[in-house]
C-alpha cells in the first residue's frame, strides 16, 4: 500500500505543476510579448517626409501612414484643428527587420502645416487621430498680393486762357406749387429663412487588445479536482492499512 500512496503523491505533484505551468502561458505578463507599434516601431518625422524602422522580435508586421495637412489659422489658434485641410498622404507596410521612408508633396496654398505619422491606412479629413505615432507642425514663407503695378505718367498739355463770356440778365422765375403726394404703404417683406448646414463628421477608429487567465482558471479547477480525488483514494488507503 506504501507504493500506492507514493503514486498518488506522485500524481498530484505532477498535476500541480502542469497546472502552473499552463496558467504562466496565459499570465498578464505574457502578454507582452505580443506585437505593440509604439514598442516596436522607431520613427523619424521631419516636416512632409518620414522614416520608420520595424524592430519586432515578432512576426508583427505594421501599416504606416503619412499625412500632411495645411490652414490658414496660426497654430494652437482657435479652429486651428478645424480648419486644416488634406494636401496629401503616403502609406507603406513595413515588415519585421525592414525600413520604410514615406514623402508627400507640399503642394497646400496656406502657410503653416501639419504632419501626422500614424499607425493603419484610415486617412481623416481632419487630423484627429487616436493611433498616432508623431506629429510636426512647421510654417513655410508666405506669397501674399499681386504684382504691383506702377502707373505711366501723363504728360502735362499747356493751360489755354479762356475768354470771356456775357453773363446773361435773369428774368422773373415762376415757382410751381407742390401739390399732395402719394406715400406709398410698406407691404409685408419675406424674411429668408437659413438652411441648417451639415457638419461633417470625423471618425476615429481604434484597435484594443486584451487578454483573460481563463487557461489559469482551467487549471486550477482540474487541479482542485484532481486533488480531490487524490484525497479520496489516500483515505481509503488508510482504512484498508
Amino acid at each position: 500500500m506504501s507504493s500506492f500512496k507514493i503514486l498518488i503523491k506522485n500524481i498530484f505533484v505532477t498535476i500541480f505543476l502542469v497546472a502552473f505551468f499552463i496558467a504562466g502561458l496565459f499570465n498578464p505578463a505574457s502578454a507582452s510579448m505580443k506585437c505593440d507599434a509604439q514598442r516596436d516601431l522607431g520613427r523619424n518625422l521631419s516636416k512632409n517626409s518620414a522614416s520608420v524602422k520595424n524592430n519586432s522580435l515578432m512576426s508583427c508586421s505594421y501599416d504606416v501612414t503619412l499625412a500632411l495637412y495645411d490652414s490658414p489659422k496660426e497654430p494652437e489658434s482657435f479652429g486651428w484643428i478645424e480648419s486644416q485641410s488634406l494636401i496629401g498622404f503616403d502609406t507603406k507596410r513595413v515588415e519585421p527587420g525592414d525600413s520604410v521612408d514615406l514623402f508627400v508633396e507640399d503642394s497646400g496654398q496656406f502657410c503653416y502645416k501639419q504632419a501626422d505619422l500614424f499607425l493603419g491606412n484610415h486617412v481623416l479629413s481632419v487630423p484627429i487621430y487616436v493611433n498616432n505615432l508623431a506629429t510636426d507642425v512647421y510654417g513655410v514663407p508666405c506669397v501674399t498680393g499681386g504684382p504691383t503695378v506702377t502707373p505711366t505718367p501723363t504728360p502735362n498739355n499747356p493751360t489755354s486762357t479762356p475768354e470771356p463770356t456775357a453773363t446773361p440778365t435773369p428774368g422773373p422765375t415762376n415757382t410751381p406749387t407742390p401739390g399732395p403726394t402719394n406715400t406709398p404703404t410698406p407691404g409685408p417683406t419675406n424674411t429668408p429663412t437659413p438652411e441648417s448646414g451639415v457638419v461633417e463628421g470625423v471618425r476615429a477608429e481604434a484597435n484594443l487588445a486584451g487578454t483573460g487567465n481563463t487557461g489559469f482558471i482551467f487549471s486550477v479547477i482540474i487541479a482542485g479536482a484532481v486533488a480531490l480525488i487524490a484525497g479520496m483514494l489516500l483515505k481509503k488507503a488508510d482504512r484498508k492499512n
